[in-house]
């Protein structure tokens, strides 16, 4: 069977998701697979809205850095999906992101 890119993405996405204990409603973050190119492309934290990859979140309204990491569906701190975590960028937007986890002291 032959899948599109973006149906393959949608469904390694979607076995990713169905692996990992946090939910993310509509949006996915994936973990970076070993493969060939055209796999780590496709294997790259998505939007399931869009097929770019997101750059790291900054906050719509000023220069701050990293906006706070927060749960789709809850108001718990941190939504850990894989290397990834789902990242609200503004709730007046209803916009989420998936961006890279940096692990740092204070970071939990």
């Amino acid at each position: 069977m032959i899948f599109s890119p973006k149906t393959l993405s949608l469904s390694l996405s979607l076995s990713l998701a169905e692996t990992t204990s946090a939910k993310a409603g509509h949006y996915i973050a994936t973990k970076h697979v070993h493969g060939s190119a055209a796999n780590r492309a496709l294997t790259e934290a998505r939007s399931l809205r869009s097929d770019r990859a997101l750059p790291k979140a900054r906050s719509l309204h000023s220069d701050r850095a990293l906006t706070e990491v927060r749960s789709l569906r809850s108001d718990r701190a941190r939504t850990r999906l894989g290397r990834y975590v789902a990242t609200e960028l503004s709730p007046k937007l209803g916009r989420y992101v998936a961006t890279e986890h940096v692990q740092s002291s204070d970071a939990m």
